[in-house]
């Protein structure tokens, strides 16, 4: 339990910091770490659902609310 919510506190402070990189240079590198960063939090939503979808496990599973 305490490694996920370490694990969501530095995801949190990642994303803070990625979101102020967009607000900066639009030529900079931060554009593209950003872009990277969000569809690799995209793509990990995604194969969520599909295994969710292919081993029958209700919402609240695939959500992560419930274990």
């Amino acid at each position: 339990a305490q490694v996920l919510m370490v694990e969501t506190y530095l995801f949190s402070i990642r994303k803070k910091n990625y979101q102020s990189l967009l607000r900066g240079d639009p030529f900079s590198i931060g554009t593209i770490l950003s872009y990277f960063f969000l569809s690799e939090q995209q793509d990990s939503v995604v194969k969520r659902l599909l295994y969710g979808i292919q081993y029958e496990l209700e919402s609240d599973i695939i959500r992560g609310r419930r274990q």
